[in-house]
């Protein structure tokens, strides 16, 4: 026997009308968190700067950049570069 919309199944709530904009404030205080060197990384990483080329601009190693997106990402509390990207575009849309 199958279940069709019986007991066992658990719905999930609706999300929060307010959640967006917690979200969005937590991420304009884990930004505003970040060194000016973690930022100008981030904003580079967010032109679509491959490793080499911003550590070629920065006068620094490949390996230093690595680490500092690693830390950079670490301080943003997040997995991926795209993940701190997303997370630094709501934070400036919490400032408009």
């Amino acid at each position: 026997m199958g279940n069709h919309g019986g007991m066992g199944e658990i719905a999930e709530a609706p999300p929060s009308p307010h959640q967006g904009c917690v979200e969005a404030l937590d991420a304009a205080d884990r930004f505003a968190s970040l060194s000016p060197t973690e930022r100008q990384l981030l904003s580079a990483l967010m032109e679509g700067h491959a490793s080499k080329v911003i550590a070629v601009a920065l006068g620094i190693s490949v390996r230093t950049i690595e680490l500092q997106r690693a830390h950079l990402l670490d301080r943003l509390e997040v997995r991926t570069t795209a993940e701190a990207i997303l997370l630094t575009l709501r934070s400036l849309i919490t400032k408009a």
